[in-house]
């Protein structure tokens, strides 16, 4: 959503555009901190949004690192909020994905987010309406892009693919496989914040030293949830006796090889 706002300046405003997201709305994904270059980034393309994002974002004032295993807190480190403010003006905001999607759609026009509709393929010169083009009229022209499912496929002049890590408009255009997998498995989770868990710092929980393998964190990403994280290495989980299934995102730049999600109900 935020490269509808880059082009947005080099656009005619009588071109209909369209923005097609692969995930459901719905709360979602892990938090991002966003800092001072990157605020300055987002205030240039348009100020509005931008503090519309300060008013979702989460100030940090320190994080607590504990042992995992005794639960004794290991040490605090104060954030850096002050010094960033005095020389730059503004200070790193930890924000939640899903609260940096929302706002972006809540300030795109009505209708023009399509949620649900993952990107599996384009065609060049692909003729034919369908979906959601406003051409009535066949035409052998433009771009055709075809959705995964039952979505029906849609007719443009330009696409722009900033569909992420595993993006199948970058794979069919340069054949580069996704991200290799890195021998770690992840899980994440929203969860509501109850008593006892952070609003204005994060915490790490460690296996006794900071060069520990596995870890886990915890994270506010608003008033009322935090993002709760673990991760350890594949050959610990196996050693554990937890199977880690070894697969990618499935279309064309799924390879057999890969592995990006393992299943926490097996844990």
């Amino acid at each position: 959503m935020i490269t509808r706002y880059t082009i947005h300046p080099l656009s005619f405003p009588s071109t209909p555009q369209q923005v097609f997201e692969r995930l459901p709305h719905r709360p979602m994904g892990s938090s991002i901190l966003l800092n001072v270059n990157g605020q300055n980034a987002i205030e240039a393309i348009d100020p509005q949004i931008y503090y519309h994002l300060l008013e979702r974002s989460v100030v940090l004032t320190h994080t607590s690192l504990f042992n995992a295993l005794t639960g004794d807190l290991i040490e605090e480190h104060p954030d850096r909020q002050g010094e960033m403010l005095n020389k730059w003006g503004k200070a790193p905001r930890l924000l939640g994905w899903h609260e940096i999607r929302e706002t972006l759609y809540e300030a795109l026009p009505p209708d023009m987010v399509h949620f649900n509709h993952p990107v599996l393929s384009y065609q060049e010169g692909g003729g034919g309406g369908g979906g959601h083009t406003n051409s009535s009229s066949s035409n052998h022209s433009g771009i055709r892009v075809e959705f995964i499912e039952d979505v029906p496929p849609v007719q443009a002049k330009i696409l722009i693919g900033a569909d992420g890590f595993f993006s199948y408009v970058r794979f069919q255009n340069l054949h580069d496989p996704p991200p290799s997998f890195q021998q770690r498995v992840f899980w994440r989770a929203r969860i509501p914040w109850r008593q006892g868990l952070p609003q204005d710092h994060t915490q790490w929980f460690v296996e006794g030293d900071r060069e520990s393998t596995r870890f886990a964190c915890i994270m506010p990403v608003s008033d009322t949830e935090v993002v709760w994280q673990a991760s350890a290495p594949a050959a610990v989980m196996k050693e554990l006796g937890v199977e880690v299934e070894v697969q990618a995102p499935p279309g064309p730049s799924a390879q057999a090889d890969k592995s990006f999600h393992a299943d926490p109900k097996r844990v």
